[in-house]
Formats: C-alpha cells, structure tokens, sequence
C-alpha cells in the first residue's frame, strides 16, 4: 500500500515558500515525510505525487520535481514511491519513446512509480485515436520495470462533470470505450 504523503509539491510551490523559511523546499516536505513515516503502518509506502511533470513534453516542472525528489533522499527522508498525475492532451503529449525516457529517468532514483491519474483528452481526435494512443501509454508504463500501478482518473462518463472532454472510458450506460478496452487487454 501507498500514501500520497505531499500532492502537489511543485504546482504549489508558493505554499512551500513560505512554509520554508528561506530554506530548501525539501526542509517542510522532507519534515512532513518523517512525521508520516513515523505514525504510519511500516508497510505504507511513502509517495510523493505532482502532474504536468512527465505528460507534457520537457516541462520545466519535471526537472523541479525530479531535483525535489533528489534533494529529499540526498537529506535522509523517507521518500518511498514517486506519483505522477497523467492527464494528456493530445498537441502536447510526448511520444512513446519520450514518455519512456521520462520513466526510466524518475525510475533511476530507485523508487517505485505510480500514475496516480491517467486520462486522456479526446477533443480533437476520434475514439480509436485515443484508443491507440492509450495502448501505447499503458505499454510504456508497464514495460518500465519501476512502475507499479496506474489509477484511471474518472473511468465513467456520468462522474466526471462538465469538464470531461471524452477522457472517461466507460459511457453513462457502462458501455466501454475503445480506450477502455485496450486496457482490459
């Protein structure tokens, strides 16, 4: 099992800021992670978790999120899993084989890694596209030996409210989606 200890480390950087005090943004996260560590069951995984890190091509903040990553194992916290929020846009995605390095980059801290929100925005393009797109997404994701799971973000259209864009895989009446059953494959 996992916890998503801090969500949000880089998005929400101001918050850290000022909880830092001048000091590395690790000090607070890194803090956070040894109270969590500390009254937690001993098998509960630690996890940071960000978005728009790895699902948009050489965004800034994967760099921020893989040095913040760094900075807390380097200073001795308990950092055990590292979560990514993927929600893709089609324009702005990277290929597979970018996806891939994006991994196998995070994966050479040695941790586990997560997608803790996967979705893909349909707008633009057909179903099938979208399909196809998924199945290159999952086969990259689960070809890298550090990935150990990967969460859908809202797999049914009804509950995902008027900003959906199709990223659902199951219509209202459960009737899948081609996205969906690449998945199920």
């Amino acid at each position: 099992a996992h916890w998503d200890t801090v969500n949000h480390p880089v998005l929400l950087k101001e918050i850290w800021n000022i909880l830092r005090n001048g000091g590395p943004t690790a000090d607070p996260i890194g803090e956070i992670f040894d109270v969590a560590k500390a009254n937690s069951h001993p098998d509960t995984l630690q996890m940071l978790n960000e978005g728009q890190t790895i699902e948009f091509v050489d965004h800034p903040r994967q760099d921020e999120y893989f040095n913040l990553a760094s900075d807390l194992l380097n200073n001795g916290h308990p950092l055990e899993m590292i979560g990514f929020m993927n929600h893709f846009r089609f324009a702005e995605s990277p290929s597979p084989s970018q996806f891939g390095s994006y991994l196998d980059r995070f994966g050479s801290l040695g941790l586990p890694l997560g997608v803790t929100e996967f979705d893909v925005n349909a707008d633009g393009t057909d179903l099938q596209t979208q399909a196809d797109w998924s199945e290159d997404y999952f086969l990259n994701v689960f070809a890298n030996p550090s990935t150990e799971f990967l969460i859908s973000w809202g797999f049914w259209g009804l509950a995902r409210g008027e900003f959906d864009s199709g990223k659902h895989w199951h219509e209202a009446d459960w009737e899948a989606k081609p996205n969906a059953e690449v998945y199920v494959d």
